[in-house]
């Protein structure tokens, strides 16, 4: 079964996602995520990749470098200016926000799978944080379903107990109830005899 993640890149302030650190940073995390078991594929402007002719015919390549420096970033930012499928894809329209599409490969829609899959991406993003000026974001359906059961399992700590106390308060005064009515209608019945 295959399902999504998300992952957020956006500036804080007035530099973009295009700037070097930035491009660098989701390249490196890209690279770190795709080792991960449950990941099957990352991707990012970074790591976009077009067809270049060659001697054998069509072939990708990376738009960018491994190691990516100013200049690099400034011929991205050009490229990726003239690629309009982009603007509202991976890049938002004033560049501010890049989105890392996470394909998961889950063999089922189990939730200890979810939960696997959902800490490793979080471990990751913690041991890499994102380079001062930007904050990261996870969002997706598994992260949300998995956050959703961890709040149900925390919820139930807390409601099942609280429950069963109303329950047997409610039940004892009930109880106790009938037991003064069982009372003085036996004394009602004696007293007549």
């Amino acid at each position: 079964m295959c399902s999504s993640d998300l992952l957020l890149l956006k500036a804080e302030r007035e530099p973009d996602v295009l700037e070097a650190p930035a491009l660098q940073w989701q390249s490196d995390i890209a690279a770190e995520l795709q080792l991960l078991p449950d990941v099957s594929r990352v991707e990012c402007l970074a790591t976009l990749e077009a067809p270049r002719a060659g001697l054998r015919g069509l072939r990708l390549e990376r738009l960018l470098p491994e190691t990516i420096d100013d200049d690099a970033a400034l011929r991205a930012r050009g490229q990726f200016e003239t690629m309009p499928l982009l603007k509202g894809g991976l890049l938002s329209a004033d560049s501010r926000l890049a989105a890392l599409p996470i394909q998961l490969n889950l063999p089922s829609a189990e939730i200890d799978g979810m939960r696997r899959a959902v800490s490793g991406i979080q471990n990751v993003l913690a041991r890499h944080p994102a380079p001062t000026g930007y904050e990261t974001r996870l969002t997706g359906l598994p992260v949300l379903r998995v956050e959703i059961v961890n709040d149900l399992r925390l919820d139930q700590w807390t409601l099942i107990p609280l429950a069963a106390i109303t329950y047997l308060v409610v039940l004892w005064f009930l109880l106790d109830r009938k037991s003064t009515r069982l009372n003085s209608s036996h004394l009602v019945i004696s007293y007549a005899v």
